[in-house]
C-alpha cells in the first residue's frame, strides 16, 4: 500500500489531545473561571463533530448542563476570550468551534479543511411533539397522533 493511498484506522472515535490542550484542561481543573466554563468545555469536546464545532442553542446547553443560559454565555464568552474556542452565529443558535491546537477529534491531515458539518443539538422544550412527529415519520405511529 503507498503512502498516498493510506487507509483511516478502524476502532473507535477518538479525540487528540496536544499539550495546549491538556493545559487547558490543567486550568479548568482549577475552576478558572468556575465550575460551569469546566462544564461547558467537556461537554462541548465530547460532543463536537469532527471538525471540532457543535451547533446549539444556549437553551440547549442550559438544559444539559442543569444551569441557567446565562451562565453558558458567561462561560462561553470567559472560553472565547481565553482562546479555546470561536463561536459563530447561526440564525438564533451558536457554532461553538473549538481551539484546533488543544484539542483535535479526527486525523491530523483533515486540520486544512474547513468545511462544517456540524452535530445539532435541539432541546426537547423548544420542539413540543417532535418525539411524536419523528416516530411518525419512521411508521412507528399512526398518523392521528401527528399533531397531538
Amino acid at each position: 500500500m503507498s503512502a498516498t493511498t493510506e487507509e483511516a484506522p478502524k476502532g473507535p472515535r477518538f479525540t487528540k489531545v496536544y499539550d495546549r490542550g491538556w493545559d487547558r484542561i490543567g486550568q479548568l481543573v482549577t475552576l478558572k473561571g468556575g465550575p460551569t466554563v469546566a462544564k461547558l468545555w467537556v461537554f462541548l469536546a465530547r460532543h463536537c463533530g469532527h471538525d471540532n464545532a457543535l451547533a446549539c442553542t444556549v437553551d440547549v446547553l442550559a438544559e444539559e448542563l442543569e444551569c441557567s443560559e446565562r451562565s453558558i454565555i458567561r462561560a462561553a464568552k470567559y472560553l472565547e476570550q481565553n482562546g479555546a474556542l470561536t463561536i459563530a452565529k447561526l440564525g438564533t443558535a451558536n457554532v461553538y468551534i473549538l481551539n484546533d491546537g488543544e484539542i483535535w477529534k479526527t486525523y491530523e491531515d483533515h486540520k486544512r479543511f474547513c468545511g462544517f458539518r456540524t452535530k445539532t443539538l435541539i432541546s426537547e422544550k423548544a420542539n413540543p411533539g417532535l418525539k411524536r412527529r419523528l416516530t411518525h415519520m419512521t411508521g412507528k405511529a399512526p398518523a392521528s397522533d401527528l399533531f397531538e
